[in-house]
């Protein structure tokens, strides 16, 4: 059926799509075991691989390395290099549109598209495949290889995969989502079962968290990892630390991380508009003063804060929540909570416009004080006083007078 089609709409499809169709029929292929038909029948169109006895007819491309399929005992984080060579059998140049790869961890060493094999001339194919990025113990993967004017083809790889590292409690920990005003640490044990001796390096620097790599013992080492400093910044994260690998040949760096969202606290002014009498201020030769309270979760202000929330996880076993701690420590209920949320509140003033700041329980306190004589050079009859916290917009202050 699929044929019918791709010969009636053959002068109207891209190549893209051509390449599309053949991409969605190899996925049958890894499927495959050890001495099944490797031409599959879908839908009567032949999907074909480098098996020598099914390849298509009169297809130029000769695998010389069969060998090359079968990946025996790829290390979890070993990157191998590996050649395919292939010999043109035809007495014609052929044209090799593209090579597709099937999966993250093969890597081509260069760009083989519209690569010109010369008659009874070879193609070696150079690429690398990489067990950080493949997580099954016995795997199958392919390539797609498409040649002017002929069916595709798939060189299939199988193999399997030895783990020589382990992760206690796990290797990637969700830390779901929490306000980030509480300090909290993490660590992750990795374990080696290599019988030789490595070294793990220290990662590298990241912006928002400090990872401190500690060797407890001749084959385990330890990965504590903290925020750098209090609040947070808000927003999503995922941060990977990479600790390079001495001691084994052609093996990457052992990848860890954590992931989570930082929510942040988020405040609101419980009043925005203010009325102040002119003449009040004139006889009393100084500014009046006006109280603002910033208050924590107030349902009549536009304040919204969580310290902890319902998480959806598929993998349990990989949460590690820093909303317990906070949950535990509730900072929110300690007086130098809002004296540090005081220092870090900043209100936009004009000159002849003073500002006081007091921290009490669940509030901060904002005392105005608008000198008489820069009533007198105002263009306006109000005053609007902009409020961030953590550069992030709190409200406006508005301030009128008659």
């Amino acid at each position: 059926m699929i044929e019918k089609i791709l010969n009636e709409k053959a002068g109207k499809l891209s190549k893209c799509l051509l390449i599309g169709v053949a991409v969605l029929l190899g996925v049958c292929l890894p499927s495959l075991g050890e001495g099944e038909e490797t031409a599959v029948k879908t839908d009567d169109k032949a999907v074909w691989s480098f098996n020598p006895e099914k390849l298509p007819e009169n297809y130029p491309l000769v695998l010389t390395n069969q060998e090359v399929g079968r990946v025996k005992d790829l290390l979890d984080n070993e990157r191998r290099t590996l050649k395919a060579v292939f010999e043109n059998r035809l007495g014609k140049d052929v044209v090799l549109q593209k090579v597709l790869c099937g999966c993250p961890c093969l890597t081509l060493a260069k760009e083989y598209a519209k690569t010109t094999v010369a008659a009874n001339g070879r193609l070696e194919l150079d690429f690398s495949i990489d067990g950080h990025a493949i997580h099954d113990e016995k795997f199958k993967r392919w390539m797609l290889f498409q040649v002017e004017g002929l069916p595709e083809v798939f060189l299939n790889f199988e193999g399997n995969l030895i783990t020589k590292m382990r992760y206690e409690p796990v290797r990637s920990m969700n830390l779901g989502t929490f306000v980030g005003n509480v300090d909290w640490t993490r660590t992750i044990k990795i374990i080696s079962d290599f019988q030789e001796d490595i070294t793990l390096e220290p990662p590298a620097d990241h912006p928002l968290l400090k990872a401190e790599l500690k060797k407890t013992d001749a084959k385990t080492y330890e990965l504590t990892i903290k925020p750098k400093s209090l609040p947070m910044k808000s927003g999503r994260f995922f941060a990977k630390f990479a600790l390079p690998v001495k001691g084994v040949e052609h093996y990457g760096p052992v990848v860890v991380g954590v992931r989570g969202e930082v929510k942040g606290l988020k405040l609101a002014l419980s009043r925005q508009q203010f009325t102040m009498d002119r003449a009040k201020m004139k006889a009393g030769e100084k500014g009046e003063l006006k109280t603002l309270v910033i208050l924590e979760e107030d349902k009549k202000s536009r304040i919204h804060f969580n310290s902890r929330r319902r998480e959806t996880v598929k993998d349990k076993d990989a949460y590690f929540p820093v909303s317990n701690e906070e949950e535990a420590v509730r900072p929110l209920d300690k007086l130098e909570t809002w004296e540090k949320i005081a220092q870090d509140i900043q209100v936009k003033l004009p000159e002849g416009v003073k500002l006081t700041k007091t921290a009490a329980e669940r509030q901060v306190v904002l005392n105005i004080e608008i000198a008489p004589d820069y009533l007198e050079k105002a263009q306006k009859a109000y005053l609007q006083l902009p409020v961030t916290y953590h550069q992030r917009g709190v409200g406006n202050i508005q301030i009128g007078w008659r």
